[in-house]
């Protein structure tokens, strides 16, 4: 075992926070990674700086785990910058991506309320910082601060809501809708003006992202080329006809 895989087994093993204390950054970078979550926002500067009173800053390296399934859960994860994939199963059954987190979003929540494990395991797909909040110090000043507890609560909600959004999608749509409503959700205008998606991870992350096969994705892609509706060139597809790709008529 070499000295990095020593460190990540001691992170992983720890029962409490396995946290680097070089890590440890200036309150105000702490604040303006917070600001980012859109549900934290709007709360006061108090709370925001009570908050970053003990928090720690984690830079990890792409390809390097934050936390393991079943897990003792150090506290609530925000992503500052980078890219965290969250994934449940083994190398035995196969993984599924259940989500890929961004700057402003929020990890171990749920865990992180209810004191229980964590029950997915997370990795860096890119060099990425985070910032975590200790349970201890997050329970507290929930007690104390009505406006934190709602934001939280909110954060929640959103959560959950999202959840049931994946699993009708899952549950009621074809693998291909599922694909064309991921391109069509991401796209973003290009310099030129076309439709233009870039996809955040390897096509084999985003195919489990959809809960459809590599290769399923693949061939997707393929017949909408051929129907004129995008073109690709690597991660990069350029949507050439949204109503053609939005009305497509190719079996699932």
């Amino acid at each position: 075992m070499n000295m990095r895989d020593d460190r990540l087994a001691i992170r992983e093993s720890s029962p409490a926070m396995s946290v680097r204390p070089k890590m440890a950054v200036h309150d105000l970078e702490i604040v303006s990674a917070l600001r980012g979550v859109p549900a934290l926002q709007a709360l006061p500067q108090a709370v925001m700086t009570r908050l970053a009173t003990g928090a720690i800053r984690l830079d990890l390296i792409r390809g390097e785990s934050l936390f393991g399934a079943e897990a003792h859960c150090a506290g609530l994860y925000v992503v500052a910058s980078g890219r965290i994939m969250l994934s449940v199963g083994s190398a035995e059954a196969g993984h599924k991506v259940i989500r890929l987190a961004e700057a402003g979003d929020i990890l171990g929540l749920s865990a992180t309320l209810l004191g229980l494990d964590t029950f997915a395991s997370a990795e860096a797909l890119v060099d990425s910082t985070v910032v975590l909040l200790t349970r201890e110090t997050l329970l507290d000043r929930a007690a104390r601060d009505v406006s934190l507890a709602l934001a939280l609560a909110n954060i929640g909600a959103r959560q959950s809501r999202n959840l049931a959004i994946d699993l009708e999608s899952v549950s009621l749509q074809s693998g291909r809708e599922r694909i064309v409503n991921y391109l069509l959700a991401n796209a973003a205008t290009g310099p030129a003006g076309p439709l233009t998606v870039l996809l955040s991870a390897k096509k084999s992350i985003i195919a489990s992202r959809l809960s459809v096969t590599p290769e399923y994705f693949s061939r997707t892609l393929h017949e909408l080329i051929s129907a004129g509706a995008i073109a690709v060139n690597g991660r990069q597809i350029v949507i050439l006809d949204a109503v053609r790709l939005r009305h497509s008529d190719h079996p699932a």
